[in-house]
């Protein structure tokens, strides 16, 4: 695995293990595989399979694309400002979430 995707699955991993609120031991019984290689994933000294990354990412309810890139579709993306805010708000609990969209209802409501 190139060094960049590796780097990219290893942080996107955590980021979305760390939004379900969970350990990696936690992470272990819902996705069958271990918390050693989970560890090892994360850490970027074990590069997972193609096997490993499906039952990761079914695990997290994500596709598997999402622990390869941040990336938003063209069609969506308006600069790089709203790239950021994008990942920023992807590494949020999502307990935090419900407060960040009253504060964006109130900015919407504002500008209007």
């Amino acid at each position: 695995m190139a060094g960049h995707l590796k780097e990219r699955v290893r942080t996107l991993l955590a980021i979305h293990r760390k939004r379900h609120g969970w350990t990696q031991p936690a992470l272990e019984d819902v996705s069958k595989v271990s918390k050693d290689m989970i560890s090892q994933i994360e850490r970027g000294v074990s590069e997972p399979s193609f096997e490993t990354l499906e039952k990761l990412a079914d695990a997290l309810k994500i596709d598997v694309a999402e622990l390869t890139t941040t990336e938003l579709p063209k069609s969506v993306r308006r600069s790089p400002e709203v790239d950021e805010l994008c990942l920023r708000i992807n590494r949020l609990p999502t307990d935090d979430l419900p407060l960040l969209k009253q504060f964006m209802d109130t900015l919407e409501r504002r500008s209007s």
